[in-house]
Formats: C-alpha cells, structure tokens, sequence
C-alpha cells in the first residue's frame, strides 16, 4: 500500500508456496489479492495448496475456507495440507 510493503506470497512453477500479510493490513483484500496473483503463476495442473502448521492454521484457516480450501491431509499433530480445486 503504497510504498510500504504489508504482505508477500510466493510461488513457482509447482506449488505455492506461502503468503503472509501484516496483521494492521488484514481483512481489506490484500491477502486475496496476494493469493490470486501468486496462483496465476502456477501452470494449469499444479494443484493449488499450502502447508500450515498448527499456529498457522489458526490464522489462514478460515481466510482459506472462504477462499474456496479445505484441509485435505494431516501429518503429525502440527502440519496440515489445505487444498483448492481448480
């Protein structure tokens, strides 16, 4: 938001890898903003998921859920995969 950065997202050309916005800067489009660009990037059969682990979870848990996510897996007691279709 302007020059400030607030968030970031990251993916490749395989998977997405993250995305984090500043807490002062949630909930006003920033973060799906960031999810959608960094989805573009991803080819046409890449699946579109992330990672969370338990603390995580707590905070993108239901940004995901709204986006369309679900969890899809669980590893362990702390990491869970979250999954959108295409």
């Amino acid at each position: 938001i302007g020059e400030a950065i607030v968030g970031w997202a990251s993916a490749d050309r395989e998977a997405l890898r993250g995305i984090l916005v500043a807490p002062a800067h949630r909930r006003r489009g920033v973060g799906t903003a960031l999810l959608e660009a960094a989805c573009a990037v991803l080819p046409p059969d890449a699946p579109v998921e992330l990672w969370l682990d338990d603390e995580d979870e707590a905070i993108a848990g239901a940004f995901l859920a709204a986006r369309g996510f679900a969890r899809v897996r669980s590893v362990g007691d702390d990491e869970h995969l979250w999954r959108r279709p295409r």
